[in-house]
């Protein structure tokens, strides 16, 4: 009786297992078919929707045979799909985050085509480990599959939000430092601009991997060439899309032609309000790197007293 229910459960589970396959690899196939059956009437279409993806779609058929396969049908579902309509300001964040990250002609597009290849590299995580579990029946190899295929997903969008949080806490840390410079060059007798410039090109012989400095040597770079300070300024702000910088960015526009004593006691007043955030900045990084060693000490001291303990029991036995 025994010997039959397992026969039946394993049975049950191979067919589980045989569907999920079919219907993963069935769904690929139609998706590519789907892609290229509809890719000629999208490129054909006249408004501007369908010449963006005319361009786009020349562009992925130029490419190798793999991001073809991963990228072009998963991106065709989300451009003309309408289940992304249900999480559109998830989507829009994303976007701005990458606007943040990588440049700022960074578009839509790019976002649902960089979306897509992820959701390409999931769907094919999730079937290979299907595929594999029926060759070596080792079922817990499929839902292992499918909860990594799901991550690659989650991931994405978790990353995308620590990256972000950890650029604006590095540029609000580097940021009283360099308003310190620049009071200094400025009470000098440096005007606002050159004190700018001066600060940003001292950047050029160092291997910058902070944000701040980088953008602040390219607006530098920028004002070297004969840019306004204020479209300068305007585009440092944009780029650095950070309060401290939007508030640091309005005192000089406000006090650059005239100088003097204001603008020098306005960015003493701010720069002790970076500082403050600063301390504050430290002290949470403390506290979240004193709270990640809670539990390797709890580990080791577990195996402190098993150690311990393990001769005592085994005399009393």
């Amino acid at each position: 009786m025994n010997a039959n229910r397992l026969v039946l459960g394993g049975t049950v589970i191979y067919l589980f297992a045989l569907s999920t396959v079919i219907v993963l690899i069935g769904g690929w196939i139609t998706l590519l078919i789907f892609y290229w059956k509809n890719m000629k009437w999208r490129t054909q279409r006249e408004d501007s929707k369908g010449k963006q993806l005319d361009h786009l779609v020349k562009k992925i058929s130029s490419k190798q045979w793999k991001e073809i396969m991963l990228v072009a049908p998963f991106y065709h579902l989300l451009y003309s799909g309408s289940w992304h309509v249900y999480i559109p300001l998830r989507l829009n964040v994303l976007h701005v985050e990458q606007r943040i990250l990588r440049e700022e002609d960074w578009s839509m597009e790019q976002t649902k085509q960089w979306l897509a290849l992820t959701i390409g590299y999931s769907y094919l995580t999730a079937t290979g480990c299907s595929v594999v579990s029926i060759l070596t029946k080792e079922w817990i190899i499929l839902p292992a599959g499918l909860v990594i295929g799901l991550l690659f997903v989650v991931r994405l969008f978790v990353e995308s939000s620590n990256q972000v949080t950890s650029r604006k806490i590095a540029i609000v840390a580097a940021l009283p430092g360099l308003v310190s410079r620049l009071v200094l060059l400025i009470g000098a007798g440096e005007t606002v601009q050159r004190a700018f410039i001066k600060i940003g090109l001292q950047f050029q012989t160092q291997q910058l991997e902070e944000p701040l400095p980088q953008q602040w040597q390219l607006a530098a770079i920028a004002l070297q060439h004969g840019q306004s300070f204020e479209q300068v300024l305007e585009k440092f702000n944009k780029q650095c899309a950070v309060q401290e910088i939007a508030t640091f960015s309005t005192i000089l526009l406000l006090n650059y032609k005239r100088g003097g004593d204001q603008l020098v006691v306005a960015l003493k007043e701010q720069t002790i309000s970076l500082w403050e955030t600063r301390k504050n900045i430290v002290k949470t990084k403390g506290e979240e790197a004193s709270s990640k060693l809670v539990f390797p000490l709890v580990l080791l001291l577990f195996t402190m007293i098993v150690l311990i303990a393990a001769p005592a029991v085994m005399i009393a036995m």
